[in-house]
């Protein structure tokens, strides 16, 4: 959780967080905004992201791989 509060707080993305977990800052101190979503959010169990053209590290692609048989994908 802190390393997406990282990323997100150094401008290399967005998320989405519930209030639980969200707070304005990162640990190294730097702001993030919430903004409320108004549109229904799909439910979704797990998410994984990956560049289309990126060579993941074996342990990487095995977990891709897990993933999208065990999701059915």
């Amino acid at each position: 959780m802190e390393a997406l509060r990282g990323l997100v707080a150094h401008g290399f993305g967005v998320t989405m967080l519930s209030d639980m977990v969200y707070r304005p800052w990162s640990l190294e101190g730097r702001k993030i905004e919430a903004m409320p979503i108004t549109d229904a959010v799909p439910p979704m169990e797990a998410g994984l992201l990956w560049h289309p053209r990126a060579t993941l590290a074996k342990p990487a692609d095995a977990f891709r791989q897990f993933m999208m048989v065990a999701c059915g994908v």
